[in-house]
């Protein structure tokens, strides 16, 4: 005896047939209520496409190309629970399988297709998975069901095949088989061969040496190259690839001085700061210490530039740590943690200030409450010299700049522009402009007035600055969308702003804010002013470096070529004509063929 009751499974098998037919019939009788479930998938695929579509997205259609899809997945299960017309048992049995498959397909997936990822992604086309075989076979019976959680399974078993490899600049994402090794990886385990040369094979001496390129954007932060100009011929005198080197993660730039490049990686777990040789790429020195930072849409690795004075370099970790070291040997001076000395965790994309030097002070950026949000150490010692309120979150830094004749410290954040005293912090006036989201762009002061960008298509504001013995004012020139800068810095020529517009290079009068031109789709890319050649040295988010002719008439490419591959995010630095450019993946030096004129 096997234990089987043949009544009963006649019963049960019966009563199987009955259900069959009772949902059959219900759904000849009453049918699927399809139409809203149509309307709700066109919806989200034209949300999504958004970004394809609109040339210079701005805040509120980038909000609705990634979240739209999200909330539309949210009324797609409500519509399959109550407006659907689905029989109960159905409706009950697909939502608690749908969930299962969600929650289960989550816990497994790539760590890196976590977060974010599930939200603005894997949501929205899982649901998809669920619902168009529901509306495919809309009289399927109990078929229908199990059709559609076979395709979420599917859909989910997909998406943990895959790993993330972050997002470009218009957050389109880029993805790799999760079993393939990352550009990081490979970094890693190539870095056992990376030779450190002997301090001694330096062909400058540091400590008489002058620095040609000081930190973040310069030493003025505008962008600005002095005594440079550039053949444009490069088809009979091409770029020279002087080196190449790897390097770790991280969306730092360059500062330079005399024989000596320094730049911030992120190795593993640990961030690390880089002293190489520019005439060769080799290490000279490297300091490395624990913290590593990660975040889906720009990846690994510190984002603020290191900044040169006196034979030292200060860095700033995405993490917090706050470091001065010996220019010539690496050797730590002095740290601190903003973290500790803020009160507060890093923001969303890391702590980002490159610190500013002036007057003995190293002024960084940090964001904390109880008037922790600026913080100025004393070089010497790293002591805290002062602190001031601010806002909670920006990624640009602390800038000197002189304005209506007062020398002092330029700081734009989520509250909008301060102008500080370098003395103690105290506050001469502020432009408030607040902006929940991110802000990164530099401020570009010229002539009394001040461009400031936002973010996420916010566009830029031009104010000018006036000052009667102790009595400020403000004046709010004007207001444009045709600038609409994300982390893609303008420079100023000649009465002219260059810069990115949502990713399209254009032209912007800087009297009145209207566009001149807009053509150049180099995508988040940066820019280099070389200024007594009205020459911009751009460099594309593809890794591409164009050579243009500032003029406010048209768009006049000089010249270009590819020096990297890859996701290029990076301020490129021109040294006479030495041309450093980085990426997360590698660095290089290239010669460019220089003017007599």
């Amino acid at each position: 005896m096997d234990g089987s009751n043949p009544d009963r499974d006649a019963i049960s098998s019966h009563r199987e047939r009955e259900e069959h037919l009772r949902e059959r019939l219900h759904d000849q009788v009453a049918g699927l209520r399809t139409w809203p479930a149509f309307f709700l998938i066109a919806a989200m695929i034209a949300l999504r496409s958004l970004l394809t579509f609109v040339d210079s997205p701005g805040l509120t259609v980038r909000l609705l190309a990634f979240a739209g899809p999200a909330f539309v997945s949210i009324f797609l299960l409500l519509w399959w629970v109550f407006v659907s017309r689905a029989p109960v048992h159905s409706r009950l049995v697909g939502t608690l399988g749908f969930l299962a498959i969600a929650v289960l397909g989550c816990l497994t997936l790539h760590p890196s297709m976590r977060g974010i990822m599930i939200a603005i992604l894997i949501v929205p086309l899982c649901t998809l998975a669920f619902v168009l075989p529901i509306l495919s076979l809309a009289n399927g019976g109990p078929r229908r069901v199990a059709f559609s959680l076979t395709s979420s399974a599917l859909a989910m078993l997909a998406f943990n095949l895959i790993q993330s490899d972050g997002f470009d600049g218009r957050l389109n994402g880029k993805f790799s088989w999760r079993w393939q090794s990352t550009a990081e990886e490979r970094f890693l385990e190539n870095l056992s061969t990376r030779t450190l040369l002997p301090s001694t094979d330096a062909n400058s001496n540091v400590e008489s040496a002058m620095s040609q390129w000081s930190g973040f954007r310069g030493s003025k932060r505008d962008g600005k190259v002095i005594g440079v100009t550039i053949d444009p011929d490069w088809e009979s005198n091409p770029p020279k690839e002087v080196w190449r080197a790897p390097v770790g993660p991280g969306w730092s730039s360059f500062s330079i001085l005399g024989d000596r490049v320094f730049t911030h990686e992120q190795r593993g777990e640990n961030e690390a700061v880089l002293c190489l040789d520019a005439n060769s790429g080799k290490v000279l020195w490297e300091h490395s210490y624990p913290g590593r930072f990660w975040e889906a849409i720009g990846g690994a690795g510190p984002r603020a530039t290191p900044t040169i004075h006196q034979n030292s370099v200060v860095s700033l970790g995405a993490q917090g740590a706050l470091k001065r070291l010996d220019a010539s040997t690496g050797k730590v001076i002095w740290e601190r943690d903003l973290k500790v000395d803020a009160s507060r965790e890093p923001m969303t994309w890391g702590f980002s200030s490159s610190p500013l030097i002036v007057d003995s002070l190293v002024v960084v950026f940090a964001g904390g409450s109880e008037g922790k949000g600026i913080l100025a150490y004393h070089f010497e010692n790293g002591e805290l010299a002062w602190s001031c309120e601010s806002g909670v979150h920006t990624y640009s830094s602390a800038q000197e700049s002189i304005i209506a004749g007062q020398r002092g410290i330029v700081m734009l954040s989520d509250l909008g522009l301060q102008f500080l005293s370098i003395k103690d912090g105290s506050e001469f006036w502020r432009f408030t402009w607040k902006q929940e989201d991110y802000r990164v762009v530099q401020p570009l002061v010229f002539n009394d007035s001040i461009l400031v960008g936002g973010s996420l298509g916010i566009g830029a504001k031009r104010i000018t600055v006036t000052r009667e013995e102790n009595t400020w004012k403000i004046n709010e020139d004007w207001k444009t969308n045709s600038l609409k800068p994300d982390f893609n810095d303008t420079v100023y020529h000649q009465g002219f702003f260059y810069g990115f517009d949502s990713g399209i290079f254009c032209c912007i009068d800087s009297k009145t804010g209207k566009r001149a031109w807009k053509k150049g789709r180099y995508g988040n890319g940066q820019a280099l002013l070389l200024e007594d050649s009205g020459q911009v040295l751009v460099t594309s988010e593809q890794g591409e470096v164009i050579l243009i002719q500032a003029s406010p008439e048209k768009l006049i490419e000089l010249a270009k070529f590819h020096p990297l591959t890859g996701k290029t995010w990076n301020h490129p630095v021109l040294v006479g004509n030495k041309l450093f450019v980085r990426n997360a993946e590698e660095c290089a030096c290239f010669e460019l063929p220089a003017s007599e004129k």
